[in-house]
């Protein structure tokens, strides 16, 4: 049976200012499996957020103050968690891999697109209930379902185009691995980097013979080489690239054993 939970938070996102450009959005009430990380950059032309939630509690309504017109949003992967905030914004941008034919996302729940998919991985997010951890966002919210989530995309993106800011700008990386068409932003002249959900561990627990572990081993080794200076991940603490290419070590490790 589904856990219910009926009080109401009184602020359903946490924001943490990293610098004066940069931002990072949780929402604290959700269990670790599927929160994530929304990230806040602040530019001279426009503001980028890198993913938006879960769409559970209106991202404009509870973050605006942080944000300046116009607003970029990019989806680092199709995951409904990671992109629930994405219909609150007009400019919309994916991987061309992870778009429809109707210039929609395809949208999935806590697994990979079809193609990514293997058998070990079956659970789906359906139940709201089952992953508020303390606090519904609203009152008389649905609890019995995930809400549904459709993201017109207005720009496709691939491998080298640049999401240019006024004052700096992110190359897009194909990270394939955990969707088709999951990407990263990289900032050549600061070395940051937006990795998405390219450093997650969760593929290890899949067949390695799989054609989604032959993507994520050519994007971890990829990753490897990037001269980054710090990682913003999709969800858990930003860490250093020392630490970035231990991890992907300890994944190697893991997979090889």
């Amino acid at each position: 049976m589904s856990k219910r939970v009926a009080k109401v938070a009184n602020r359903w996102f946490e924001i943490e200012r990293i610098d004066p450009a940069l931002s990072l959005i949780t929402e604290p009430h959700l269990s670790v499996a599927v929160q994530r990380n929304v990230w806040h950059v602040r530019g001279r032309s426009r503001d980028l957020l890198v993913d938006s939630g879960s769409g559970l509690s209106s991202l404009r309504a509870g973050c605006g103050h942080l944000f300046r017109s116009p607003v970029t949003t990019i989806a680092t992967h199709a995951h409904r968690e990671q992109i629930g905030g994405h219909p609150e914004f007009n400019a919309c941008w994916a991987h061309k891999m992870d778009v429809s034919e109707s210039a929609e996302l395809n949208v999935t729940l806590l697994h990979a697109a079809p193609e990514f998919v293997v058998p070990s991985n079956k659970s789906t997010p359906a139940d709201v209930g089952a992953f508020i951890t303390a606090a519904l966002p609203l009152a008389g919210i649905d609890s019995s379902a995930w809400p549904q989530t459709s993201v017109k995309v207005s720009r496709t993106l691939e491998e080298g185009d640049v999401v240019d800011l006024g004052d700096r700008a992110f190359e897009v990386l194909h990270l394939p691995g955990y969707t088709p068409g999951s990407i990263g932003l990289w900032d050549r002249e600061s070395g940051v980097l937006f990795s998405g959900a390219a450093l997650y561990e969760d593929l290890c627990t899949q067949n390695r013979a799989s054609r989604v572990m032959d993507h994520w081993l050519r994007t971890l080794l990829r990753l490897k080489e990037l001269p980054v200076s710090v990682v913003y991940p999709g969800r858990h603490s930003a860490f250093s690239r020392p630490a970035m290419v231990a991890r992907i070590d300890t994944i190697l490790m893991r997979l090889n054993a």
